[in-house]
């Protein structure tokens, strides 16, 4: 399998899908990418200690 990078908006897209509350499964299977890749990006939010609907600037997003 190959690698994908994802670009900032589609990160953008999956976190604000998670704050909507939609599950991994679902963020995954809409955005195209494994649900894998979708619970590490939701494990560094929470490792950063961030709210699920807070406002993902550039910066932000660039250092998740």
């Amino acid at each position: 399998m190959s690698y994908k990078e994802l670009t900032m908006i589609e990160v953008v897209e999956m976190l604000r899908r998670l704050a909507a509350g939609q599950s991994t499964r679902k963020i995954a299977r809409e955005a195209g990418t494994d649900r894998k890749t979708v619970g590490r990006y939701i494990a560094v939010v929470g490792e950063m200690g961030l709210a699920c609907d807070a406002e993902w600037t550039e910066t932000l997003v660039h250092e998740i």
